[in-house]
């Protein structure tokens, strides 16, 4: 689910600034060979978005809407 609240996007209980946004943006521009699966691990990498176990939150990104 993704809302939006003064300039902040809420996805799957994390709030992303119109900055780390932008920097998604240029995640896929940079990179634009790279599957959805290794764009997503970028991603979480890059934004050190990861769930209670540590592993990446892969499973929360929907890039094709970037």
């Amino acid at each position: 689910m993704t809302k939006q609240y003064d300039n902040q996007v809420l996805v799957s209980g994390r709030y992303f600034t119109e900055q780390e946004l932008q920097d998604v943006k240029e995640i896929i521009r940079m990179f634009p060979k790279l599957s959805l699966t290794e764009l997503a691990n970028t991603v979480c990498e890059n934004l050190d978005w990861v769930t209670p176990n540590g592993r990446n939150k892969t499973a929360s990104l929907d890039l094709q809407g970037f």
